[in-house]
């Protein structure tokens, strides 16, 4: 009797180690190492997409909602991005203007994987150029992704960086998006 129960001790074991064994694989299935790689992006804003509106009620009541789109060209992020930013004159900085907000992420082709992001954006100025008589802006900002926000593929991403965009007389923009994105990297 003592060896009947060992044999059907040991098949349970081994049933259960075989079992366990696809569970484990597959849960590693897909997944590359954790890496940090460049955000390096260049940004195209096409003429007229920018929509402004009052802020208020709420937080940013008196400041001035910008909402428009922004194509993600590579080299390390493609897809698009929805931009909701506000703005007020800069008091420090007569002619600027001072601007926070988000940018969701819609990613096409990364090195993370596909997917969406948010990112918050702070410290942003953009002020008229006195040097390019084309160029009616340029607009500095920092850039952090929103702890959480990864879906698909892009889950768990972090990433800090800065944007440098300039924006024409007739809407057209044109930028560099860039810093460093932490992720799993997908093959």
């Amino acid at each position: 009797m003592p060896n009947t129960t060992r044999r059907v001790g040991i098949a349970i074991i081994a049933a259960g180690l075989l079992l366990g064994m696809p569970l484990q694989a597959q849960a590693k299935a897909g997944t590359g190492p954790v890496k940090t790689v460049s955000a390096y992006t260049n940004l195209t804003e096409p003429p007229g997409t920018f929509t402004l509106s009052l802020a208020c009620p709420g937080p940013d009541c008196g400041w001035v909602k910008a909402e428009y789109n922004t194509e993600l060209h590579g080299p390390a992020i493609s897809g698009w991005e929805e931009v909701t930013l506000y703005t007020l004159p800069d008091p420090a900085h007569p002619g600027a203007l001072q601007y926070h907000g988000t940018a969701v992420f819609h990613v096409t082709e990364s090195p993370c994987g596909i997917g969406t992001f948010t990112e918050s954006v702070t410290n942003g100025t953009a002020y008229v150029s006195n040097i390019d008589p084309d160029r009616t802006l340029r607009a500095n900002n920092d850039w952090t992704i929103i702890s959480g926000s990864g879906t698909g593929q892009l889950e768990g991403i972090e990433g800090t960086g800065t944007d440098v965009a300039d924006l024409d007389a007739d809407g057209e923009g044109r930028g560099v998006h860039d810093g460093t994105l932490t992720c799993r990297l997908h093959r």
